[in-house]
């Protein structure tokens, strides 16, 4: 159909998001990597409803503290799965995930709960982020999704990373107490090195996160990145077994090509 010729250009509509760890610019970007690597079914149904999921992406409202986040991102995956089982709603659904991903790209943020202070430095830094963009080098990291079948133990892996992610960032930028600003840091240094690991380790997780959550509630992730995906419970399976075989909910969340 002629609406899947088109780019990937819905996230340039997004509107400026409020209390946002990642500025905006920088979010939208990463959300732009990430769909990339969402199951090509998923990702034909936000092309389908781009206005919904827009707004779900703005209207998301992250918590600015990593137990508080996991919560949203855990809920909003219940939330998820539960429309999926329904016909009829496929624009909310788009809506959600939109919601969805603005989340679990904030959970990447290596500055979540802990800013880099002071302000002026985290202003700075963002102000690298946006200009080192068009330097990342993409890359998809798959062991986020293999790694268990709870997302506790991948939350607990991105908290990890944007720790080391953080202290390096802080480290460069307040050697012996005296700030730096990005004027200092080139493509070879510690900050552009962390920023870059943050940056596709947000895109890939976010994506390992979706694809789980699309999986869980029957959508088809033939042709996802993320495969051998584990198996799914038995009594999951006998509940919807076209979870179980990649299958497809009647109707709903199949690819449109």
């Amino acid at each position: 159909m002629a609406w899947m010729r088109r780019p990937i250009l819905f996230l340039t509509l997004i509107a400026p998001l409020a209390a946002a760890a990642w500025v905006p610019e920088t979010a939208q970007l990463i959300a732009r990597d990430s769909a990339q690597n969402l199951p090509p079914a998923m990702l034909s149904m936000i092309r389908h409803f781009p206005d919904p999921f827009n707004a779900g992406f703005t209207d998301a409202k992250p918590a600015q503290s990593r137990p508080e986040l996991e919560a949203q991102l855990i809920a909003q995956g219940e939330t998820l799965t539960g429309l999926m089982q329904q016909t009829g709603e496929l624009q909310k659904c788009a809506h959600e995930w939109g919601v969805f991903l603005r989340l679990a790209i904030e959970a990447g943020d290596p500055f979540l709960g802990a800013p880099l202070s002071p302000p002026a430095a985290r202003l700075d830094y963002d102000g690298y982020i946006g200009k080192s963009a068009r330097k990342v080098r993409r890359a998809l990291y798959l062991d986020g999704y293999e790694a268990s079948a709870d997302e506790r133990v991948l939350f607990t892996a991105i908290a990890n990373r944007a720790i080391r992610y953080a202290d390096n960032v802080r480290a460069a930028y307040l050697p012996d107490g005296a700030r730096r600003s990005e004027l200092d840091f080139d493509d070879r240094s510690n900050v552009f090195g962390a920023t870059m690991l943050a940056w596709n380790r947000a895109a890939s997780d976010a994506a390992a996160l979706a694809t789980r959550v699309w999986q869980r509630g029957g959508g088809d992730i033939t042709g996802s990145p993320f495969l051998p995906r584990p198996a799914a419970p038995a009594a999951a399976h006998a509940a919807n077994p076209k979870a179980q075989q990649g299958g497809l909910l009647p109707g709903s969340f199949e690819n449109h090509d």
